[in-house]
């Protein structure tokens, strides 16, 4: 699929709550649109990746570069302040912002699965890294996997999967309920309601209570590399 296609769906993919509370009015001009310009940064961020533009550069070698780099990625893309503290949160608590597990070598910060070695997704056809995880075993306790994580060009394209991924207003294939829901709370600046929301649609399997206290710590962190020299 091309650059351009996926951003359109990416557009396209709105909740589908916020098209019901649309429904009825007059058609709003595009350039008041908010998602045709997070649309728009993505494609220029990636068009200037793609022609080697030398005011882009996308590496980082510890957390707090990491943190600076995606916090810029991430505002080219039209998230607002509140919005980008919770995504960097939640890539501290699936990756240690960056530097955990196969996020390095596949630009996957928020371990987004793509299913199993024995139970591969049909909803990914992209590059995959492999790497061990645990679920739960059906009998109270937890059993070793191999996982595969969706893997992707550079961070760019693995931030504009990740938000796509989470705005989608119907859910992807192997899970029981879109990710919409979540995306309304973490750009209301809501960690509860984001923490809470991902767990129900199946983001996760860790107890709740245990990963928003994860999310908090996290929070924290971000603050004072978003800020450090």
């Amino acid at each position: 699929m091309s650059t351009l296609g996926s951003i359109v769906r990416f557009i396209e993919g709105k909740p589908a709550k916020r098209e019901r509370q649309l429904a009825g009015r007059a058609p709003e001009a595009w350039w008041k649109n908010k998602w045709v310009w997070i649309g728009l940064g993505g494609f220029f961020l990636l068009a200037l990746t793609m022609a080697g533009g030398a005011a882009v550069a996308y590496t980082y070698n510890d957390k707090k570069s990491f943190v600076k780099m995606m916090d810029g990625i991430l505002a080219a893309l039209g998230l607002q302040p509140q919005t980008r503290l919770i995504v960097l949160a939640h890539a501290g608590v699936e990756t240690a912002l960056g530097t955990a597990g196969t996020a390095p070598s596949g630009n996957n910060f928020w371990n987004i699965s793509a299913g199993t070695t024995t139970k591969p997704s049909s909803s990914w056809t992209g590059p995959v890294v492999l790497g061990g995880d645990q679920e739960p075993d059906g009998n109270g306790g937890w059993k070793n996997i191999v996982q595969r994580w969706r893997a992707y060009a550079d961070p760019v394209v693995g931030a504009r999967d990740y938000l796509e991924f989470l705005n989608r207003a119907t859910p992807i294939p192997g899970y029981a309920k879109s990710y919409a829901q979540a995306w309304e709370r973490a750009q209301a600046g809501d960690v509860m309601g984001f923490v809470y929301t991902l767990r129900e649609a199946g983001y996760y399997t860790a107890d709740a209570a245990k990963y928003l206290a994860m999310m908090n710590g996290q929070i924290g962190l971000v603050q004072q590399l978003l800020v450090a020299p």
